[in-house]
Formats: C-alpha cells, structure tokens, sequence
C-alpha cells in the first residue's frame, strides 16, 4: 500500500480530506499485520514524500507551497528523490529480505526532515 507523509502530520487548511485518505491505509495496515502474522504474511505501507517526476503537478502552478518544497533538495545528496528512489524501496519489501519487517511504514524522504 502506498499512503502519504500526511498519514502521520496533521494536514494544512484545505487538505482535511486528502489527509484522512491516507490515514486509513496506515491504519489497515498495521490491522492486516497482526491478522496475516500466523500465516507468515507481512504487510506494510510506503509514505513517499514529493519528488521530481510525474504524479505531483498536473496543473502548472508555480507558486505552489509542494513545488516550492520540491524545489528545495534536501537529504542523501541534497537532490529531490524521483521515482526510482520509490521503486527501490518498493523492491526491498517484495524481495523477501523484509521477512521480519511488518504493520510498518517506510517513510521515502532521503532523510530529509518532514
């Protein structure tokens, strides 16, 4: 399952909604964890924050507060993540080396703070 940065911190005026879709997710995946656990199923979640690539703007709006974050390179190599970035993590918990990684949700940022 794929949620978002907003899953976990309060979202701004206007994004209610948007924040609560991605909060249910979160939620159901640490449920289906500890339900899935006896027949050795892990589940987890991704919270990719924005990066460069498409999916974030589909309308050009240049002053918008998520392209001005975006805009600003921070974490491993001061460099916007992209999607392959998102692919690789998505590769670690199908690759079978998560074995013990369940009900988690990795956040994608480079370790940038969020």
């Amino acid at each position: 399952m794929t949620t978002s940065v907003r899953a976990r911190r309060p979202c701004r005026s206007g994004e209610g909604l948007y924040g609560s879709s991605k909060a249910a997710p979160r939620h159901a995946v640490q449920v289906l964890a500890q339900e899935l656990a006896d027949h050795g199923v892990t589940v987890n979640t991704i919270r990719p924050t924005a990066g460069a690539g498409p999916g974030v703007f589909t309308e050009p709006v240049p002053d918008h507060p998520v392209r001005q974050f975006v805009a600003r390179p921070a974490g491993i190599g001061r460099r916007t993540g992209n999607v392959d970035d998102v692919a690789g993590a998505v590769e670690y918990l199908a690759s079978g080396l998560e074995a013990w990684v369940s009900g988690q949700s990795l956040l994608i940022s480079g370790g940038a703070l969020q």
